[in-house]
């Protein structure tokens, strides 16, 4: 009957990938015995998404006669957006890329160093618990996504 709204939305996103380290990390080094070298081990959480950044959202809209498209309808549409964005981002291989570079960077760069190459040495990646062991800053990698709907 004509009085049907109509909204569209299209956006490109800035997800920012990386380590939450308030969950806590773990730096276990264990002593060499006989026949086996000294090693130390990193423990970190798993990736994560730490947000999610609308750069730019394209929006057109249509009101029907009597059924017109009000600012809670657009809201409503730019919410279900970041969520379907976020939803995607989760589901792309970023999160396993951002740890795969992490573990290369510190196991050819940082973790040799940092033993003076006397140790070995070894990157894990593991479900931590809530408890802080020792606070510090995410470490992220910026990666934008375009993600669209209609």
């Amino acid at each position: 009957m004509g009085s049907e709204k109509q909204i569209t939305l299209r956006g490109i996103y800035k997800a920012k990938i990386g380590f939450n380290l308030q969950k806590g990390f773990n730096i276990e080094v264990q002593r060499g015995r006989f026949l086996k070298p000294s090693n130390i081990i990193l423990q970190l959480p798993h990736a994560e998404i730490l947000s999610l950044e609308a750069l730019d959202i394209q929006k057109s809209q249509s009101s029907g006669l009597i059924n017109w498209v009000t600012n809670k309808d657009i809201e409503s549409a730019t919410r279900q957006l970041a969520e379907l964005a976020l939803d995607k981002a989760s589901k792309l291989d970023m999160l396993d890329d951002t740890e795969k570079r992490i573990e290369n960077r510190l196991n050819d760069a940082l973790l040799p160093r940092l033993v003076n190459y006397q140790l070995g040495h070894k990157v894990e990646f593991l479900e931590m618990t809530s408890n802080v062991i020792s606070p510090g800053k995410e470490a992220t990698v910026d990666k934008p996504i375009e993600l669209t709907t209609g």
